[in-house]
């Protein structure tokens, strides 16, 4: 999810938990520009017969300073020294709360470990209002609305869960690396692995495998304008789609996307988690196959010894499981690109049971980027903001190539007294010129900002377009 772009997911919340019992959220997430808060998660809440509206019903955001849980005209905040330090993280992260409305009783959790416990009072020990508008990636200052760009979240996610019950420590870490199955969990309302996209004639879904909940709408509202509606110089927006990319998250039991350049080599984690007092044995299931191209690359363990079907996989339990050495072919003639897989099989020891997961490895080179537009009011300087998250989920280098005819670029800086955010640019000390005799130039900010400077004392005058 890109906050340069209005992206969104969405679904109305028809069964949130009932009064007196409890509520757990969990879902992995990866922050890629730390220069903004981000919001995960975004419920909010409106009834028309009984005139009660509330836009952060149950909210989760995440600051430099805190991770903060909204439930309606409460709030609590765990600071980050505790929980999730924004200013500082760009890797994948599991986040999970737990609330007991008849209690009062609001858990956080961060990779599995408890990291903040209180009892808390207020909204938080009503019920939720069903059918209100859930919203990943955007804060509700009213509902279904009122967004801020610097409010969404920049980044991805990744096997979002939603309960009606307050899982347990052992419960949260035991199934936070694994893939679930909602028939052996009741309680499990929501469930969105973000793998497949399903076209219907209404739109675009990615459905609820839970089978108690809604489909989300992918790139839609859930209202009948369909319109992001910002409270900042934004406006009125169409929604727009999120990509899907490889995901990195520390997950087992379903297909490990993989891209490539056409002869790189990498290594590749096999992931795959023993439950405590138990061991594990990891084998190769079925051996690396073409699907695409007819080419399918070589698949070795690290010592560079090829892998058979049937061939158990050593690992350190330190390392999240096993590790192998992937190949890809080198290119095929014409614009042809090329896939394979592999499969593989974890059993455990102890109770004799499995599961099956794939490797999906893909071709990088066909990777493309769009264009972008940027507008910017005369003799005033702004940042662009051009890198990305790329398909194999990882950020990409930005390269200047070109420069732009009219006005200057410049590396981005921050006010030095100031958290490195959007709203500290340091447009006051601008950073030498980039020239261009010094290309290529890599953007040096990891988010791949820079600023642009327009030329002066344009007024009355026609100010053509620019670019690089």
């Amino acid at each position: 999810m890109d906050h340069a772009r209005s992206d969104v997911i969405s679904w109305i919340w028809s069964n949130p938990p009932d009064e007196g019992s409890g509520l757990t959220l969990e879902f992995w997430v990866y922050l890629y520009d730390l220069h903004l808060d981000h919001t995960p998660f975004s419920y909010g809440a409106y009834d028309s017969y009984t005139n009660y509206e509330n836009a952060n019903e149950f909210t989760v955001y995440l600051t430099s300073r805190f991770l903060r849980v909204f439930r309606g005209t409460s709030r609590y905040d765990c600071e980050a020294q505790r929980c999730l330090n924004i200013s500082s993280v760009s890797e994948w992260n599991h986040i999970a709360a737990t609330l007991d409305t008849s209690t009062g009783d609001l858990k956080i959790y961060i990779g599995g470990d408890l990291v903040d416990q209180t009892v808390v009072s207020g909204d938080f020990r009503k019920p939720i209002v069903p059918k209100g508008a859930v919203i990943l990636g955007n804060e509700q200052d009213a509902f279904a609305g009122g967004f801020d760009e610097l409010q969404a979240l920049d980044g991805m996610l990744d096997n979002l869960r939603l309960w009606n019950c307050v899982r347990t420590a052992s419960e949260i870490a035991k199934g936070l690396h694994q893939r679930l199955d909602p028939a052996d969990y009741p309680d499990m309302t929501q469930l969105l692995h973000f793998d497949e996209v399903i076209s219907e004639s209404q739109g675009q879904i990615i459905q609820d495998l839970s089978g108690r909940g809604e489909s989300a709408l992918w790139g839609r509202m859930p209202t009948l304008k369909n319109e992001m509606i910002y409270q900042t110089a934004r406006g009125i927006t169409p929604p727009q789609a999120p990509r899907l990319v490889a995901s990195l998250a520390d997950v087992y039991g379903s297909a490990i996307v993989v891209y490539l350049h056409p002869g790189e080599a990498r290594t590749i984690l096999l992931r795959a988690h023993a439950e405590e007092e138990s061991d594990i044995v990891v084998t190769l299931e079925t051996e690396l196959a073409a699907t695409v191209g007819g080419s399918e690359g070589t698949l070795t363990n690290l010592d560079g010894h090829a892998i058979e079907a049937g061939a158990t996989l050593s690992h350190s339990g330190d390392e999240g499981g096993p590790i192998v050495r992937y190949t890809a072919p080198q290119s095929l003639a014409g614009p042809v690109a090329w896939s394979a897989n592999f499969s593989y099989r974890v059993t455990d020891v102890t109770s004799g049971e499995h599961t099956v997961a794939t490797v999906v490895i893909h071709d990088l080179s066909q990777q493309t980027v769009s264009d972008m537009e940027f507008y910017t009011d005369e003799d005033t300087p702004n940042y662009l903001i051009l890198g990305t998250i790329g398909m194999d989920g990882l950020p990409v280098q930005t390269i200047l190539t070109s420069i732009p005819s009219l006005g200057t670029l410049h590396q981005a800086s921050f006010q030095s007294d100031s958290p490195a955010k959007y709203t500290s640019v340091d447009y006051a000390n601008l950073k030498e010129p980039l020239l261009k005799e010094d290309l290529p130039i890599r953007v040096s900010n990891s988010r791949g900002i820079l600023i642009y400077e327009p030329p002066q004392d344009t007024a009355n005058a026609d100010f053509p377009l620019t670019s690089f």
